[in-house]
């Protein structure tokens, strides 16, 4: 039953037919019930989080394990203001829609959610792609709702889409991991699927459709998941979905 329902979802995610937004909100059920996104934050504070990262230094000796520092407590309200824009613009809010669009471009003009550390750093390119496939699912996500509800300049457009297709594949860790694909490679396969779905890119929806059919295939017999989990650290674990 698991499986039929992750397959059912992959088969509205990765439609040939997919919307020019990525995925048709005329076509979404429920209500939208979220306020006071919080977008209409300074520019600045995506400095050093979803442009130019600088994922904060791990200390063995003071850190502890599950608790945010400041940089991490950043990343999660950017991560929440765009979650509750996403939501106000498919509720009808025009001016979130526009805010939306003019972050991306922000994003897109200053390279934004660039994985920018060497492969060789893999401690910090795995909290690198983490963070930001995390913001990319967001990001794109939010902006392919906001395109639907109000008009957007095709050479815009096209930018973004240039920005968006160089920056998503730079965080791709489909090859990185020692073990079988997890939630992390699954989060790649998201903001891959929403630029392939937005920009009719069909090689990158058959590349996210290619993952998230191998991940449906390690799901064990006990309805677990092979997992990532740790600070900095590719652990092995199950769980249950």
């Amino acid at each position: 039953m698991k499986k039929a329902i992750l397959l059912i979802a992959l088969g509205l995610l990765l439609s040939a037919n997919a919307y020019a937004g990525g995925f048709d909100i005329k076509r979404a059920t429920g209500v939208c019930k979220a306020n006071n996104s919080n977008l209409d934050f300074n520019l600045d504070t995506y400095n050093k989080t979803f442009i130019n990262i600088k994922v904060r230094i791990w200390d063995e000796k003071k850190d502890v394990e599950g608790k945010e520092g400041d940089w991490e407590k950043t990343m999660y309200f950017l991560m929440d203001a765009w979650s509750k824009g996403m939501e106000e613009c498919a509720g009808g809010n025009k001016e979130v829609c526009k805010i939306i669009i003019e972050h991306t471009k922000y994003l897109a003009d200053n390279n934004g959610l660039k994985r920018g550390y060497s492969w060789e750093d893999y401690d910090y390119v795995f909290e690198a792609t983490f963070f930001n496939n995390h913001a990319a699912g967001r990001v794109l996500a939010a902006y392919g709702i906001a395109i639907q509800q109000i008009n957007i300049d095709s050479d815009v457009h096209k930018a973004i889409g240039k920005w968006a297709k160089k920056n998503v594949k730079s965080n791709n860790n489909l090859n990185k991991g020692k073990w079988k694909y997890t939630n992390h490679h699954l989060n790649y396969a998201r903001a891959i699927a929403l630029y392939g779905g937005i920009w009719k890119d069909t090689k990158s929806l058959d590349k996210a459709k290619k993952v998230v059919l191998s991940i449906i295939k390690s799901i064990t017999k006990e309805g677990k998941l092979w997992i990532s989990f740790g600070h900095r650290v590719i652990q092995r674990g199950l769980m249950p979905i």
